[in-house]
């Protein structure tokens, strides 16, 4: 999607979001973080205010580099899925999280919230934790809610940028997506 270069330079702390009309009932928000897209507040909050639903999705395989400068990325592999309502609930407004991560140590799995009917839970007790929620359970997931989340064409054409104003300007690297990708696939 051509609008998603309107995010660049990706930097840490973000401090831009895109929001696309998607080919369903679904509103789309990514962020210029450059550590991956960070939009837990931002739908948390525009659940609570418009009164509705939202997903939060995460699949990052392992790519995790080291380097010795500050332009180094680290991509820890992660699976997960939360499902986000406009009321209060034990875990802020969160209905339901599931996912399996290995943030540089060993894989961990979690869940918490109330079971949805099109979650695969027998998966959950496999033996290789990274086994207990998959990318493929999390793609059947989204799309049980109507959500193509993998599918480019599921995204737009319209949508629009919102820039957060600061007094104090990102002092971290920034970079584009070309160069992204080139750090963690090159």
């Amino acid at each position: 999607m051509e609008a998603m270069l309107r995010l660049e330079p990706l930097q840490t702390p973000q401090n831009r979001y895109l929001i696309t009309e998607t080919q369903s009932r679904w509103t789309a928000i990514f962020s210029n973080s450059r550590l991956g897209s960070d939009i837990t507040s931002a739908v948390s909050h525009l659940c609570r205010v418009l009164g509705c639903r939202g997903v939060e999705i995460q699949c990052a395989p392992s790519l995790t580099k080291r380097e010795a400068n500050k332009t180094s990325i680290r991509s820890y592999a992660a699976t997960s899925f939360t499902l986000v309502g406009p009321r209060a609930t034990e875990w802020l407004n969160e209905i339901r999280h599931v996912s399996a991560r290995k943030d540089g140590g060993p894989w961990k799995f979690f869940q918490r919230g109330q079971v949805q009917d099109f979650e695969q839970v027998e998966q959950y007790k496999n033996k290789h934790i990274r086994d207990r929620f998959t990318p493929e359970m999390l793609e059947s997931y989204c799309a049980a809610l109507g959500i193509q989340a993998f599918d480019a064409n599921f995204y737009g054409p319209k949508s629009f940028l919102v820039q957060k104003l600061t007094k104090f300007p990102s002092t971290s690297p920034k970079m584009t997506f070309r160069e992204a990708h080139a750090r963690l696939y090159g």
